[in-house]
């Protein structure tokens, strides 16, 4: 379904910040529970403006507060922390909560939202309030990334996925800290706001990376919405030293429960133990991103000369909408530099014994036994399995399981893999491949 798109690579750098506590942070904005969205007063310092203060009870009986936090400064502001307290109507309060803003860093003028989640029961909510309550002056670098590629749409459960593509159109690689989004009502107020899930971290000048953001907002609220806004905080960076990471073999399905999956192998053809991060994206025939997804290697470390199957398969609309799967025409699988770095523990690699298989109306299933031959007390284990078609390299799936409790020298312990393959999958036409590893204490 899928063909090879492109293959970027990215690392992660830090960024010094420099500053001082300096900026009065009194901002703060009331909302008495009265009519859902309506009736907010605000009050606000002049360097500082909380604004457009929501709150909601979503379709999943959590609560979920968002507003809008404004720079009026003249002052680059970092280490931004709001109070969000709620109370009844004799003022008693039932929560309170210190929250960072969705941006870690606010240049002058600049806007972010905020957002807590409840997930307890709050019967007396009367009022919420949210005030800033730390602050502090910085000095850094920042860039300015350009959103494209974007598609908006509702899934099955009443989420609204806005999947993009950060890019890069300046001349100096940049690290992206923060990405958002909020979606506004036909007035023109904030509706609902949310960091991205997915999101690429290092860019190079000129390249681009995929992005996923998830907003939640009551089903009856929906129809309402209107446009949305995004916001970044990238700033500039040293340029990325790359490490020789292939990826390769890369095919996808879609399960019996309707779940996407795009797996293949990564290979570690660098001289460093590694610990790595992936980024994928799947585009339409017209380049729009349908969706991101990231993982991390089932494995803690991958050794040079190594390759390690993964699969992608915490996606969003192309796993909970009808027509994402349809519309793939291309994907793309990024090495995030975020996290990916040399390792600093290796782990050793462990045998199997008894080692069976069954099959279920959509589901293959492997049993055994994995054996600690090293002579050392283990931390916790790996188990990955690799399907193959039957007497070819041909990857048909891949799954794995960790064992996290302690296995001592000699010992052995049962695991369990379950894998959800392709509809129609040919239980005759397959053979598996074990890799196990454990980890030291």
């Amino acid at each position: 379904m899928c063909r090879f798109r492109k293959l970027r690579l990215l690392i992660f750098s830090l960024t010094l910040i420099l500053g001082c506590f300096s900026v009065a942070c009194g901002s703060a904005e009331t909302q008495q529970v009265l009519t859902g969205l309506e009736g907010t007063r605000a009050y606000s310092t002049d360097e500082m403006n909380i604004s457009s203060l929501k709150g909601y009870l979503g379709d999943y009986g959590y609560w979920h507060f968002t507003g809008l936090l404004s720079n009026n400064s003249s002052s680059n502001l970092t280490d931004l922390e709001i109070l969000i307290e709620i109370t009844d109507e004799a003022g008693t309060v039932l929560k309170k909560e210190v929250v960072s803003p969705m941006m870690a860093e606010l240049v002058a003028g600049e806007s972010t939202p905020f957002e807590l989640w409840v997930y307890e029961a709050l019967p007396t909510l009367d009022h919420y309030t949210a005030q800033v309550i730390s602050c502090q002056a910085s000095e850094s670098q920042r860039a300015t990334v350009e959103i494209e590629s974007v598609t908006r749409v509702v899934d099955r459960f009443n989420i609204t996925h806005l999947t993009g593509e950060v890019t890069n159109n300046g001349t100096q690689p940049v690290v992206i800290e923060n990405l958002a989004a909020a979606l506004y009502n036909e007035a023109g107020e904030l509706v609902t706001a949310a960091p991205a899930k997915v999101f690429m971290h290092y860019l190079e000048a000129g390249k681009s990376g995929p992005f996923r953001i998830e907003l939640h907002a009551p089903a009856d609220l929906l129809a309402s919405l209107g446009e949305y806004k995004f916001f970044a905080n990238a700033v500039i960076t040293n340029p990325a030293a790359i490490f020789d990471l292939a990826v390769n073999d890369f095919n996808s399905y879609i399960d019996i429960a309707d779940s996407f999956h795009l797996f293949g192998l990564v290979s570690n053809n660098s001289d460093k133990l590694l610990n790595v991060e992936l980024v994928a994206g799947i585009y339409d025939e017209a380049g729009n991103v349908l969706d991101a997804a990231s993982m991390s290697l089932p494995v803690t470390t991958i050794a040079p000369g190594e390759s390690i199957p993964l699969d992608f398969d915490n996606w969003g609309p192309m796993s909970h909408t009808t027509e994402g799967f349809d519309k793939a025409k291309e994907y793309s699988v990024d090495i995030d530099y975020a996290a990916t770095r040399p390792a600093t523990s290796s782990m050793v690699t462990l045998t199997t014994q008894e080692d069976t298989n069954s099959y279920v109306t959509g589901q293959a299933r492997f049993f055994g036994q994995v054996v600690n031959n090293t002579g050392n007390r283990l931390s916790g284990a790996v188990v990955i399995v690799i399907l193959y078609e039957r007497g070819s390299n041909h990857l048909l799936a891949t799954g794995y399981t960790w064992i996290l409790d302690e296995i001592s020298k000699g010992k052995e312990v049962p695991y369990i893999i379950n894998v959800d393959v392709p509809t129609g999958f040919d239980t005759t036409n397959m053979e598996y491949e074990l890799i196990v590893r454990g980890k030291l204490p």
